[in-house]
């Protein structure tokens, strides 16, 4: 496996051996490949020069601080003055372009050495709160995501949406799903700092997604369910289209929106559900054995009026809070609601629309950067990251091929499902040629 898919993970192992555990799971399940310094056996060298070996093979450090400082190194019947994990951290240090993540478990550190080492990591690095085994491997993963979505360490590394699948018996090919993963690093980012890193232990999840009609809101919620599924999680999802005329109050259409969610759900679990409220859904989701329910409401500006702004706004406000009403279910299940908001651009539109993008007191905490159209620019780094293409020599001729009306236009903007359209022509041509 190539050196830019390797994370050293460093860390105490006793005391965060289920942790460990966890993580290292799900890294493999992401195609990552993991080094650790307890696999490699006796040093034939000196502890701080094998060290430094093994951690300049990887370009991603992970280190995992817990309750104890660790094991401390002898040489010549002489103990070093540094445990082995802080001998790690110096030689990710001593690293260029070394990406170093850190995270430190909610617990007291009563050995001073800890506390010293703990202290010395916050001052480099932000650190990263985590609770239990649960919790790690999504805020860790969160966390790469951030940090290889930036420009200079994005193209190193392969996505965890794997780009070809095969199933028995029939030829490899490309993924149709990999035309999810086209752009949308902002609202992604911004998505994966609060699911994963700020509210993880939440059960309950809402996320307001403004756009234009066309900038395909649905594919970055099947981004989410794709990646969900490769996390190994079971998902259902259901769809409401809020348009309903005349709307009188927000009682009516809360009622509206939680039957045809009720409906929904009968259907896709095949189980009686009778009241929408967070228990109800929990338990149907247990005996179903699902893990995430993936609720979208979509609102089209054109379905607002001047007399029904503020309904929509009450209703939707009070759904989240009905929901949101239970706050630690037995099992770690989650309900993720998508508010997906698409507009138009007529000039009454953009009046109704501000009210509910523009207004600080509605959903306020909630919402995730608005979808833009993209340029031919993010398909490029679309064939790159995602290894549709292997070179930039393919890459020139596809775009050439595709996107002639763009190619030469550089600055040109279009939507995304416009783009998705002939991403899902290239997808299909490149799976005949593997």
């Amino acid at each position: 496996m190539p050196a830019s898919y390797k994370i050293f993970l460093s860390s105490t192992k006793k005391d965060l051996e289920k942790e460990r555990r966890s993580l290292i799971e799900l890294l493999k399940k992401a195609d990552y490949e993991v080094c650790c310094m307890e696999w490699f056996g006796a040093f034939p060298k000196h502890p701080k020069d094998e060290v430094e070996d093994y951690v300049n093979q990887c370009p991603v450090y992970i280190i995992l601080i817990g309750e104890s400082y660790g094991s401390i190194p002898e040489v010549d019947g002489v103990l070093l003055d540094k445990s082995f994990t802080e001998f790690e951290y110096d030689a990710a240090c001593k690293k260029k372009d070394m990406i170093i993540l850190c995270f430190k478990k909610e617990i007291e550190h009563n050995d001073e050495r800890l506390k010293k080492f703990a202290e010395r990591l916050g001052k480099s690095h932000g650190v990263a709160l985590f609770k239990n085994a649960d919790d790690l491997p999504g805020i860790v993963l969160a966390s790469l995501r951030r940090e290889l979505n930036k420009p200079e360490y994005k193209k190193l590394f392969q996505d965890e949406i794997m780009p070809v699948q095969q199933q028995a018996g029939q030829k490899a090919q490309l993924s149709t799903d990999l035309k999810y993963f086209c752009n949308r690093y902002n609202q992604a980012d911004a998505f994966d700092n609060s699911f994963y890193i700020l509210n993880y232990q939440s059960p309950i999840h809402l996320f307001l997604l403004p756009g234009q009609k066309d900038d395909s809101h649905t594919s970055f919620v099947n981004r989410y369910a794709c990646q969900f599924k490769y996390e190994g999680k079971q998902i259902v999802e259901v769809t409401v289209i809020t348009k309903y005329f005349p709307l009188q109050s927000e009682v009516q259409l809360l009622l509206r929106i939680k039957n045809e969610i009720r409906t929904q759900l009968i259907e896709a679990l095949t189980l009686p559900v009778r009241q929408i409220t967070a228990a109800d859904i929990f338990d149907a989701l247990t005996k179903a054995k699902k893990d995430f329910l993936i609720i979208n409401l979509v609102i089209e500006s054109s379905y607002l009026k001047d007399n029904n702004v503020l309904i929509y706004k009450k209703a939707i406000q009070n759904f989240y809070n009905e929901i949101a009403s239970l706050k630690n279910p037995v099992d770690e299940k989650k309900i993720l609601t998508f508010l997906l908001f698409r507009q138009t651009e007529t000039e009454d539109n953009k009046q109704l629309s501000s009210q509910i993008t523009d207004d600080d007191s509605f959903l306020k905490n909630n919402k995730l950067p608005r979808l833009e159209k993209i340029c031919i620019s993010d398909i490029e780094d679309w064939l790159l990251t995602r290894k549709v293409e292997k070179n930039e020599e393919n890459i020139c001729s596809t775009l050439e091929k595709y996107f002639p009306a763009y190619y030469n236009d550089p600055e040109k903007r279009f939507s995304m499902s416009k783009a998705e359209i002939v991403l899902d022509q290239i997808i299909f041509e490149k799976s005949k040629n593997l």
